[in-house]
């Protein structure tokens, strides 16, 4: 098989170097520009699979060498994937989308990350190299067909065999093209699979840091002084903190490769709502919050899964929390609404709100908040990343919440705060018998 071109563009030797080891094993052409001037220089006179595009150069940047190329015809669909160590802002990745960027690398790159994005890229070089080959015969066979009719004037029946040989190469092309979209499927698949096999692998190590921590603080294996036990607090602080993103990404694989089933069962209201609040009751207390709940004494029960439904709680809960400036308010209410439609067949919703009064989100920001890996900024309107996590609290939230047969509604307000609603169905014939009635949404 004939190798490909591979170009790499970046200005620091050792990092060039080390993508070159990393990439060695797909057998493939790796070719190295110092700068962008010279990668460009080398893309005038050869085709290239893909481009591996550093991002923080002198002279002229990774955007300004992308824009440069993408005036090229001839390389107006090249892939360029940018490589940074620097921590994009949302914003940024969307102006290097917007010049043609198919994806990210962030330095320091994982080798097998690298290996499978550049490994997709190449054979879908391949396959497209392919399908303009075919095109060109495809061509090349209808112009033949065309000149041997009006030459040897071909009967009906011959042109009739020309009609079918066509329709046989266009079967075959289509099969090919097929093949190629199942590519990108099993690529995707993959992706999913690794993320899953690497929050496993990640959550044991993880779990003997946050033993070993607290068997430390317990002062079980010696005495330790004040700095030391402060110093074991951050240890454990952020070790959980760490166990539940890895939690995020391994949930969020998982829905995405259709392999979360939910464990549907009657869970107790209060008993889910007060273990999600004593899950950041701590937090909030480091902020001087004041932490208000409002349950309704008609709404007792719910068929759901408990683990996944204290999940969906604690992550819009951490939120208010981490929103919320000192010594401000977070509230949760449960409240249900029901439509009786037959006798004893009495349906609803219960409806959780997790509410603040903290800085808000603005109108034009509130499509994005559900997308994955996106963390707005709602105070200064932007995407700038001022509050910690991975963006991927809110998008878990409504995919399980998609998962129970729900929905998830938000208002907001710059600078007066928040309300996240997860309205999920709700048989309400025992909880109705046993208090006799029933209630809508309220109001703070």
């Amino acid at each position: 098989m004939e190798k490909v071109n591979i170009l790499l563009v970046d200005d620091h030797p050792g990092k060039a170097l080390s993508y070159q080891a990393i990439l060695a094993d797909l057998g493939e052409n790796l070719i190295l520009a110092r700068s962008g001037r010279e990668a460009l220089q080398y893309l005038l006179k050869q085709d290239v699979a893909l481009i591996l595009l550093d991002v923080v150069m002198p002279e002229m940047d990774g955007f300004e060498t992308a824009t440069i190329i993408r005036q090229h015809p001839r390389l107006e669909q090249t892939p360029i994937i940018f490589v940074t160590a620097l921590s994009t802002s949302d914003l940024d990745r969307l102006k290097g989308y917007e010049l043609g960027a198919v994806d990210y690398v962030f330095v320091p790159v994982v080798p097998e990350i690298l290996r499978v994005k550049v490994s997709v890229f190449v054979e879908l070089y391949r396959k497209r190299q392919e399908l303009q080959n075919l095109n060109r015969v495809l061509t090349e066979t209808n112009t033949a067909l065309v000149d041997e009719i009006i030459e040897r004037q071909r009967t009906e029946a011959a042109l009739e065999a020309a009609r079918a040989s066509l329709a046989q190469r266009v079967e075959e092309r289509t099969r090919e093209l097929q093949a190629a979209n199942e590519d990108l499927a099993r690529a995707s698949r993959l992706k999913n699979e690794f993320f899953a096999c690497m929050s496993h692998e990640l959550r044991t190590p993880l779990h003997a840091i946050l033993g070993l921590s607290e068997t430390m603080q317990e002062q079980t294996l010696g005495s330790i002084n004040e700095k030391q036990q402060e110093a074991l607090g951050n240890i454990a602080e952020s070790g959980r903190h760490l166990l539940t993103l890895i939690n995020d990404i391994l949930d969020l694989s998982k829905i995405e490769a259709g392999k979360l089933e939910l464990q549907m069962a009657p869970v107790m209201i209060e008993v889910v709502c007060q273990a999600s609040l004593r899950f950041v009751n701590q937090m909030a207390q480091r902020k001087r919050l004041k932490v208000l709940t409002n349950l309704d004494s008609a709404v007792t029960t719910i068929q759901a899964d408990e683990r996944q439904l204290k999940q969906i709680l604690i992550n819009l809960l951490s939120n208010a929390v981490k929103f919320t400036p000192e010594g401000g308010s977070i509230g949760l209410e449960v409240t249900g609404t029901v439509e009786p439609r037959q006798a004893g067949d009495t349906k609803g919703f219960i409806h959780f709100t997790v509410w603040d009064n903290g800085i808000g989100i603005a109108p034009e920001n509130l499509e994005r908040l559900f997308q994955p890996f996106v963390q707005l900024d709602p105070a200064k309107r932007d995407l700038t990343r001022q509050y910690p996590g991975t963006g991927l609290g809110l998008a878990l939230v409504r995919r399980l919440v998609n998962l129970h047969g729900g929905s998830i509604s938000v208002e907001s307000e710059i600078g007066k705060g928040s309300r996240f609603t997860i309205s999920l169905p709700w048989q309400a014939n025992n909880d109705i018998r046993q208090n006799g009635k029933s209630q809508h949404p309220a109001r703070r």
